[in-house]
């Protein structure tokens, strides 16, 4: 959530996304390639615990993913 979100909004947002409709890419492998990356860290935002958030730990992760 915002920090700057006034408590009384906050049960309006239903959660969170991540765009790839603002530039230009020639063909689906071109938006997987540029997609993959944004949706890995919306799922990193949205789905893990503020205490547990480490952005090496993300990278390191990420990493395993880029290989396959």
């Amino acid at each position: 959530m915002p920090a700057d979100l006034e408590p009384q909004f906050a049960k309006h947002v239903l959660g969170g996304q991540a765009q790839v409709w603002a530039e230009y890419m020639k063909g689906p492998k071109k938006v997987e390639y540029m997609a993959f990356p944004r949706l890995t860290a919306l799922a990193e935002a949205v789905w893990t615990p503020i205490a547990r958030k480490d952005f090496a730990d993300y990278r390191a992760r990420l990493d395993v993913h880029s290989r396959g």
